[in-house]
Order: structure tokens, then sequence, then C-alpha cells
């Protein structure tokens, strides 16, 4: 568990943060901020069932057809919205950040928080547009503004979608694209991922205003969910298919695409680790489930990094017998294919308030009854998940409401409005004519 002590918050932070909160709560009121279905809790909540209710969220609302596989990167379903509560509280009032902006017929995923805590960054893409964009949202002024990847000097990129957008501690942004602004211009096209259904994501960097855009990952399939570790190395998942492996592990790389190594999962039980988020104590949280089948949901799963690079393989030093992962959950969750009986959990957002919580997206088992199509025998199969918000007690395994799901829509990406540690910031390493030393060079493969 986090040490509260390592983080002291002066001042200053906490009239910033008491501030928001009241900003937010202003805002619900008023404003063209307004609720919407997509944004509505469903039920009625007393403010007896607060929990904990001390910090402000953020999170998306969904209409259910946009819940997808690993394999897909770039879902869409009009009717999701970007949504916000001034505290993780069930009776909290909510607002609708993007809805004047969508008018009900875009969608949106993937917020993310800004190292104060004074921004969101997200994805949008409204009806009108040609796809994805990044967009940046700021708390204090209630001013959105999106975010246009230009590659040089031409003020223009390759067309494409922008998702999971992250930001770096030296202000630029990590995303992930199919844009392949790099890989585009060279080849004519976007290539496809390996069963060729959609444009390949990979990742791209870009400067807070969008310019100096580039690709710095060349993945065969997808790279998503880019997050920041403390070393300053962005952590994601990577569609990994060689061989007879075919699956989603944990990867990282330098902000400049260098140093690009497996980081986590390549050979341990279970198929893909998704929405991989790092916590206080270093470790990682994420969840893991099938290649498909399962609309993105499957266990939580807390993995030792530091001390293990496979479940069962610990780094030199540590003893042998121990495991490189485990489910925190009170109850073990089925992470591969069929009915879990404990329901699936998605998108996590531990806290760094020095209270060992998590926010996650979870829904109960759903079994339904359904005709097997080769036997004509009736079998019971998981059937669509209601994923709502819940706040996660690690130390006491608790999990409890903050946000149910209105119907017809599932609510995912929740993250804490609140400040966290910037992560140590690495350089880029650049090609110039004192190469000697650095490690660099240009390879070029001609015979492919």
């Amino acid at each position: 568990m986090q040490n509260k002590k390592a983080f002291p918050r002066t001042l200053g932070s906490i009239a910033l943060i008491f501030s928001l909160l009241a900003l937010l709560a202003a805002c619900s009121s008023g404003s063209s901020e307004t609720a919407s279905a997509a944004c509505a809790s469903s039920g009625a909540s007393s403010s007896s069932s607060t929990v904990n209710g001390d910090v402000a969220i953020a999170y998306v609302a969904r209409p259910i057809g946009s819940l997808g596989n690993p394999t897909d990167a770039t879902m869409f379903t009009a009717g999701g919205e970007l949504c916000m509560r001034e505290r993780s509280s069930p009776s909290a009032a909510t607002i609708n950040i993007t809805g004047s902006l969508t008018q009900g017929q875009g969608d949106v995923s993937d917020p993310e928080v800004s190292y104060d805590g004074t921004k969101l960054l997200f994805s949008m893409r409204r009806a009108a547009d040609p796809g994805w964009r990044i967009w940046e949202y700021d708390i204090v002024s209630k001013v959105p503004r999106q975010i246009a990847c230009t590659v040089g000097t031409t003020g223009t990129a390759p067309a494409g979608d922008d998702l999971d957008p992250a930001y770096l501690p030296d202000g630029r942004i990590v995303f992930s694209s199919n844009r392949q602004v790099t890989s585009q211009p060279i080849n004519g096209f976007r290539y496809l991922d390996e069963y060729e259904r959609e444009p390949t994501a990979v990742l791209h960097v870009m400067n807070s205003d969008g310019s100096n855009c580039r690709q710095i990952s060349y993945n065969q399939s997808h790279d998503r969910n880019p997050t920041v570790l403390q070393t300053g190395e962005i952590m994601y998942s990577r569609w990994d298919h060689v061989g007879e492996r075919n699956q989603f592990s944990i990867f990282f790389t330098n902000p400049d695409g260098t140093n690009l190594f497996v980081l986590y999962g390549a050979h341990s039980p279970g198929n893909s680790y998704l929405h991989p988020r790092e916590m206080p104590n270093g470790q990682v949280l994420s969840t893991l489930m099938p290649l498909s089948g399962t609309d993105e949901g499957g266990a939580l799963m807390q993995i030792d990094i530091k001390n293990y690079s496979e479940n069962n393989e610990p780094a030199p030093g540590v003893p042998s017998g121990g495991s490189g992962q485990r489910q925190p959950t009170a109850q073990s969750v089925n992470f591969g294919m069929g009915i879990s009986q404990f329901g699936r959990y998605s998108t996590p957002y531990p806290l760094w308030d020095g209270t060992n919580r998590v926010l996650v997206s979870w829904s109960p088992s759903r079994p339904q009854s359904a005709t097997n199509a080769l036997t004509g025998a009736a079998e019971l199969v998981e059937g669509t998940p209601v994923y709502g918000v819940y706040m996660f007690n690690l130390d006491d395994k608790t999990l409890r409401p903050v946000v149910t799901a209105p119907a017809g829509y599932s609510v995912l990406d929740p993250v804490a409005i609140q400040s966290r540690p910037v992560p140590n910031v690495i350089s880029d390493k650049t090609l110039d004519a004192g190469l000697a030393g650095r490690g660099v060079g240009i390879l070029n493969v001609k015979s492919v």
C-alpha cells in the first residue's frame, strides 16, 4: 500500500481540489453541460449511499454496441458521451461534457487526467467527423479543444483514427492511431491487422498542439492502451501474433520508440492483458481476458513487474516459488471463455491518494439460455454485460457502486480527477553526426 507521506499535499493543491469540486457542483446545475440519457445513472440513490465520495471522477457512457474484443481498435456506436461527477458517489450530480459537441450522434472513449488534475484528454468521433480525434477539456475554464495530428510543415496528416491518448511528462501526448503517419506515405496505403479487418492502430506521439505528429511503433497488429510509467517509459498492450501464440502482452518503449520490449505476459497464464495501469507501489493492474467473446471484460490482475518478467520467472535474487500475478478480488474471475460466475472487470484506474483504492468497471454475471448451433441443444451462455463504475478497496476487497449504467449503455473508463506524481522525462535520441556511443542508427531492410 502506498505510504501517504510519500506524496504530501500542499495548501495550494488542497485548495485547488476543493475549488474544482465546487466548480463541478456549480456546473451540474447550469450551463450547456447538461445531463443526458447517456450520463444519467439508472435508478435513484440516497446520499447515505456515498462511497468515500471525496474525489471527482470522469467516465464514458457508451451504447452496448460499442463493446467489442481486444482485436477491435475503433468500435463506434452513436450515443456515447463523456460524463463527470463532483464526487465518487451514486447520489452525486452528473454533467455531460460532450453533449453540446456530439448532439447525441457521436461516441467518446479513453479519458485521461493531466498530472495536475486540471485537464482531461479523450477520444471523440462526432457524426460529421471522418474518424476518431483527440480532444482536451479544461476543467477550470470548461473549454474543449480538438488536437489535430499534423506532420511536418504541411499542417496535414494521413487520414485515420486517433484513440487512447495519454499525457507524457514533458507535455506531449502519446496515443494509438491507425493513421500510420510514417508507414502510410511510404506504402501508399494503411496496412491492415492480421485478420485484414481494419487498419492497424500503432503508437504515435505529438506535441500538445498536435504538431510534430510521428509514429513510434510498427506492429503488424494493434498497439493499444498506452500509459506512462513513473520511469517515463510508455507501457501498452500489444497484439502479439507469433506462430501459435496469438495474444495481447504488456510491452514498454521510450517515447521516441527506442528500447521497445515485452514487459510481461508473453508466456503467462491467460491470453490478453488489456488496460494496464501502474499502481503507486510500482505494480501493475490489468484486465486479463480471452481474445474474443467477453465484450472486453475479464479478471482483474495485479502484476509484480519489478520482480517478475513472467508468472513463473522471478528476477535474479527473488526467491523461487512465488508468482508474478494474482487476482486481488475476493472471488477469482474466469479469464477464459464461457460464463464467469463472479462477473467481469474492465478499465481499472488506481487512485494515487494513499487509500489503496481502484476505480473499475464491473458487470455481474448474466447467464442466459441459447441454442447450440451444432447440436440444437439448449445451453447457458454469458449474456450482454452491464458495466457500471465501482470503487474497489484493495485492503478489504469490497466493491461498492458509484455509477450504474442507464438502460442500453455501458459505463467504462473511470478516472479520478486528482493530481498524481509527474513521471521521469526520457529525452528523445537523435540521429546526428555524433552517433558514436549513442547506441542508435538507421537500419534499412530492402530484401523484403
